[in-house]
């Protein structure tokens, strides 16, 4: 199987998911290239690293971004992508491109934390699960609250 981990925060947590993967599947791992040079060292050498540039979703160039990845992804051809959710628009921005794969998100948090509520947190939080078609949580009231949401 040929998964692609793709994450915009979480990199420590990705960067393990990849090396426990890479042991019996072919993976590659999606980062930005702001992740620090000592959590890169920590990827295991079976685990295929593609850096990309996160532009500001409202640069013109978040295309060029957009686009860099989903060719990436394309030329690959993963059975499965698994991202991690860190409220980003960007990750959003990929779903339509993305929709012939399989994708599986974690979900670190169901909710917003208290000061981070926004209407397009909401919106981008509800636009992720929709995409997913299957959600992982970190415990079983995790798993409850996602439920109701």
């Amino acid at each position: 199987m040929r998964v692609v981990c793709l994450s915009f925060g979480f990199y420590d947590y990705t960067i393990q998911l990849s090396n426990a993967l890479s042991q019996k599947e072919t993976v590659m791992l999606m980062l930005p290239n702001k992740v620090l040079r000592d959590e890169l060292e920590n990827i295991g050498k079976n685990v295929k690293l593609h850096l990309f540039n996160p532009k500001h979703i409202y640069y013109p160039s978040i295309l060029s971004t957009i686009f860099q990845i989903t060719k990436q992804i394309k030329t690959f051809n993963p059975d499965v992508i698994h991202f991690q959710f860190a409220s980003t628009v960007l990750l959003c921005s990929l779903f339509p491109f993305l929709k012939k794969y399989p994708l599986v998100g974690t979900f670190h948090d169901v909710k917003a934390h208290v000061g981070e509520e926004s209407l397009l947190l909401r919106f981008v939080m509800y636009y992720a699960r929709r995409y997913s078609n299957l959600i992982i949580v970190h415990g079983e009231k995790l798993k409850e609250q996602m439920i109701k949401e």
